[in-house]
């Protein structure tokens, strides 16, 4: 898990965004019943972003967070991962007024299919070059789809210097896009859900207690749910 959480954002705007996450059940947690990941592991708890973005008061609060959090950081445009991501990225966009792309995953197969630039919609591709974009995402874990994205926009002669995520689940996320030239900035992670779930009692002291010790060793607490109910 990584212990580094990348740029500042000021603890208050992370424990907001938690909350938010909490009272719109974008945090759900089953400790009887654990959510199966696509990994396969077994985990005490889920993240769906598209909860808060659903709902227009705790979206309206959080671009006016991400907003004044991102002053000073310098972007010419705004992409969005394809699919939630370019949802936030959306409302981030039309939130500071800027241009907004969505990164695809992988090209259409049809119509500008043979370009460079046909994994970017949104933008004409003679405007891409040159411009450095401001990569919006809702979750990080390890940091692999961000590294395709950002490959993506670098591809089509752009340039992404930074990289605004709503959820960090520190998992070496921040680690993975420094490597590559790119700053993280969170507007919340796992460890402020926890403790906001702790401190405003979403969680009992042992549900805190599983939830930390799933951050630290995922593999370990799945071996040990199964074991305990084969």
């Amino acid at each position: 898990m990584s212990k580094n959480y990348g740029k500042l954002i000021q603890p208050e705007t992370k424990k907001i965004i938690a909350t938010a996450c909490w009272h719109t059940g974008a945090f759900y947690t089953n400790f009887e019943e654990p959510f199966t990941l696509r990994s396969g592991l077994k985990s005490p708890y889920y993240i769906s972003t598209e909860n808060i973005l659903g709902n227009p008061i705790a979206t309206n609060i959080a671009m006016t967070l991400a907003t004044a959090a991102m002053e000073g950081v310098e972007y010419d445009a705004v992409a969005g991962g394809e699919l939630r991501g370019a949802l936030f990225g959306k409302d981030y966009a039309t939130a500071t007024k800027k241009p907004f792309v969505v990164v695809r995953k992988k090209p259409k197969g049809y119509g500008k299919g043979t370009n460079k630039t046909d994994l970017i919609n949104c933008m004409r591709e003679e405007d891409i070059p040159g411009k450095t974009f401001l990569l919006c995402e809702d979750l990080i874990t390890n940091g692999g789809s961000k590294l395709d994205f950002i490959e993506a926009i670098r591809g089509a002669d752009g340039e992404v210097k930074n990289c605004l995520v709503f959820v960090d689940r520190l998992f070496g996320g921040q680690k993975a896009l420094s490597e590559v030239g790119v700053e993280l900035y969170s507007m919340t992670d796992l460890d402020t859900i926890a403790e906001v779930g702790k401190d405003k009692e979403f969680l009992t002291s042992d549900q805190y207690k599983s939830i930390k010790e799933y951050m630290e060793e995922p593999g370990e607490w799945d071996s040990k749910w199964k074991s305990k109910n084969k």
